[in-house]
């Protein structure tokens, strides 16, 4: 883990935040932000144009006074998910996300035993991504794997998506929940419900429901 990241992400949200004031507002505009500077194509993800950092020239270069993209991008630690549990997420949710979201370390460890390294085009699904720690691993691993990743929590899931963009990694998200929705890509709700995956505003609502098969009763 660099520091040096870290310290420049707080000094970001720190900008955002006297911006915008609300701490959830300025933390979901420095993660459009910041997934737009990675990923030029997430420009039209999201349901504004950047008004209010292209029409406010004293927030914009305050912004890229502290901002350093190239120190951002190397470094393969999640900090965003760390900031966010950290000063963004309410106290009682913090607690909860803290115990769920695997710590970094432990997520390389649970990566390495569980799948050799490999140049092989495997498929690797994470059914509770949360902030993509494990898509991270996985892809240093087998980094041309085809990476699919479900996370319930839309917080949670935008961070993931950050950071696949920041460091240029394809992968395929879902915001959903894994107990109620098909996701095998061989059978056909599954299919499309990958559709779906990437989009940055909630899925959920879309999402077709798992599969069941209607009992026939017997007759007497």
């Amino acid at each position: 883990m660099n520091r040096k990241v870290r310290l420049m992400l707080e000094n970001v949200l720190d900008v955002f935040s006297e911006e915008f004031k609300d701490k959830t507002i300025a933390w979901d505009r420095m993660l459009e932000f910041l997934a737009t500077d990675s990923r030029g194509s997430m420009f039209y993800k999201f349901d504004h144009k950047f008004e209010w950092f292209f029409e406010n020239i004293e927030f914009a270069n305050s912004v890229i006074r502290v901002y350093d993209h190239m120190l951002l991008t190397s470094d393969y630690y999640d900090h965003l998910g760390e900031i966010y549990t950290d000063r963004v997420a309410p106290e009682d949710s913090a607690r909860g996300l803290k115990a769920r979201i695997v710590k970094s370390d432990l997520a390389d460890s649970i990566v390495s035993k569980s799948m050799p390294a490999t140049e092989d085009r495997k498929k690797i699904l994470f059914p509770y991504c949360a902030t993509g720690r494990l898509i991270l691993a996985a892809h240093r691993r087998a980094p041309n794997a085809l990476l699919f990743g479900v996370e319930p929590d839309i917080n949670l899931y935008r961070i993931a998506y950050t950071n696949l963009t920041i460091h240029g990694i394809y992968a395929f998200l879902l915001h959903a929940d894994p107990k109620r929705h098909q996701l095998q890509l061989s059978r056909a709700d599954g299919k499309l419900n990958w559709q779906l995956a990437n989009n940055w505003n909630p899925q959920m609502d879309s999402m077709r429901p798992i599969s069941k098969k209607i009992p026939i009763n017997s007759p007497n």
